[in-house]
């Protein structure tokens, strides 16, 4: 569908955790036929899935925010969870872009500490550094 607006999307921190585990019901596993190993041993699988998308129209610079939210503990079973959405208010891009602005003005005096300048050891980078 073209209507002639063009649209952004951003996913960031886009979150999919995948856990798994097997584990012995009965010590000591005996074997004595290939159907035994598969039933002594428990198997395990959940997800949790976080998706959080930003749209921003250009036709009228507006952005909208939605987070998609799923956990499913037990992928294994036969039962499926339902997705969780959470949407933000629209915002207006604009208001966005000033609002970082007059941020970065009132906290560019921290710039002038040197402890914030100096590389730290461990990730030889200095805090403004890692702000930016």
């Amino acid at each position: 569908f073209d209507a002639g607006i063009g649209f952004d999307v951003s996913i960031t921190q886009a979150k999919i955790l995948i856990a798994a585990s097997a584990n012995i019901e009965t010590t000591p596993l005996i074997i004595t036929r290939p159907s035994d190993f598969m039933s002594a041993i428990q198997f395990d699988a959940g997800l949790e899935v976080d998706l959080p998308v930003f749209v921003i129209a250009h036709s009228n610079e507006l952005g909208f925010g939605v987070k998609i939210e799923y956990t499913d503990y037990n992928l294994l079973d036969n039962s499926t969870s339902n997705a969780t959405v959470t949407t933000d208010v629209l915002i207006d891009i604009d208001l966005l872009k000033k609002s970082a602005n007059a941020l970065r003005d009132a906290t560019s005096f921290l710039g002038d500490f040197q402890a914030l300048n100096d590389k730290m050891p461990l990730v030889k980078k200095s805090v403004n550094e890692l702000i930016a």
